[in-house]
């Protein structure tokens, strides 16, 4: 078994919102080197960087201090990671994650999320499921935990009452990108809404 490690790695890749394709990640687990043939047991990544960009939905999207261990399985990759960050721009959005760590395995039409975990806003986030035709019409079945400062939230949304408060959220998602159902329940222990407070909210819909 071999090992390949590619050290202070930096990609740009540009791409375009029309007619989306899978990428072709049925991924060889040996390699022809003239007479000798390599079998690749893991492709390691250190100090790694990765910009995105899709000009057409004006997206920009940015990894920053990727180590990653990559493996070739069953025609995809199993993959450990951890990264500095992870940032979103688009209209509208401008969102970071920090102190991503997680593991699961890629394929062209699906994406296995063993577990994830980094802090938005400074608070933790959690995650594990699956993704269907991640590259094409996305169609999810996730967990989602996390904490939510609704002071931060209050400022973007800018609801009738400033808000203020931690909340608890656990969240199913589940169906399509573009329509997707949430469910799942939330809890404030102290919450603040201008001049009302209230101890021990608990919210659950869909």
């Amino acid at each position: 078994m071999s090992t390949i490690l590619l050290q202070d790695v930096s990609l740009r890749v540009t791409g375009s919102s029309r007619d989306p394709a899978s990428p072709p990640l049925d991924v060889p687990d040996t390699l022809e080197l003239g007479p000798i043939t390599v079998r690749i047991g893991t492709v390691r990544i250190e100090r790694g960087n990765i910009i995105y960009r899709d000009e057409e939905r004006a997206l920009d999207v940015g990894v920053q201090g990727l180590h990653a261990a990559l493996r070739p399985v069953r025609r995809g990759i199993d993959m450990d990671l951890r990264l500095t960050s992870l940032s979103v721009r688009t209209a509208g959005v401008d969102e970071m994650v920090t102190n991503v760590e997680g593991s699961g395995w890629v394929h062209q039409d699906l994406v296995s999320i063993r577990a994830l975990a980094g802090r938005w806003q400074d608070r933790p986030l959690r995650a594990a499921g699956e993704i269907r035709h991640p590259f094409t019409a996305a169609d999810f079945d996730l967990r989602v935990e996390g904490e939510v400062d609704l002071a931060q939230v209050s400022e973007r949304v800018k609801p009738p009452l400033p808000l203020a408060g931690v909340a608890n959220a656990k969240a199913d998602v589940r169906g399509p990108v573009k329509a997707p159902q949430i469910s799942g329940q939330l809890s404030v222990p102290r919450l603040t809404a201008g001049p009302i407070q209230a101890q021990d909210v608990a919210i659950r819909g869909k």
